[in-house]
């Protein structure tokens, strides 16, 4: 089961910065524009930034989580930690990887929880919420009964996965991701 969920973050991390770096006709033109957006979130009342150091940013959320749990991943492919479950998934889980010998967090997966980006968008904010904090995304692709409002940001990325019309999922990838 973690192995499928590890195998799942990845999947999408990669599927993300993937759209990011090529278009097809269906998912629209691809801006150069790199979105200014502050990487700081906050969950279940405390603040800290998707850029941080692994260690701060795990911490801080354990302090204000119900449940985490760890799991080492193969040496170089560093951890990932999970936190509050919510029936089958997470709320929030985070993947870390080395990168030149340092841990950085690769990806963040949002699905539930008292989450809010530093522009107070979180699981259930609407569709043009989420255009209003961030302007226009630099890639939008839409999939069968979902949209994905994608942000290319210096040294990361964010996307909002819509579902009618609200914010499903949030995901946060850092450019350097070896995961």
């Amino acid at each position: 089961m973690r192995q499928k969920r590890i195998t799942t973050i990845i999947m999408a991390s990669a599927m993300v910065l993937a759209l990011m770096g090529c278009g097809n006709g269906s998912a629209g033109a691809i801006s150069t524009e790199i979105t200014q957006a502050d990487p700081s979130f906050e969950y279940n009342g405390k603040t800290v930034s998707f850029t941080d150091d692994p260690q701060t940013v795990v911490e801080a959320i354990k302090s204000v989580a119900e449940l985490a749990d760890e799991v080492d991943g193969a040496e170089s492919s560093g951890k990932t930690y999970d936190f509050d479950k919510n029936g089958e998934n997470y709320n929030l889980s985070i993947s870390t990887s080395a990168d030149e010998g340092n841990e950085i967090i690769g990806s963040m997966l949002v699905n539930g929880g008292e989450f809010k980006t530093s522009k107070g968008i979180g699981i259930g904010s609407k569709a043009e919420e989420v255009e209003a904090a961030y302007g226009n995304p630099n890639e939008r692709t839409k999939l069968k009964k979902e949209e994905i409002y994608a942000y290319k940001c210096d040294g990361y990325s964010f996307s909002f996965t819509i579902k009618g019309g609200q914010v499903k999922s949030i995901l946060y990838s850092n450019s350097n991701f070896h995961g």
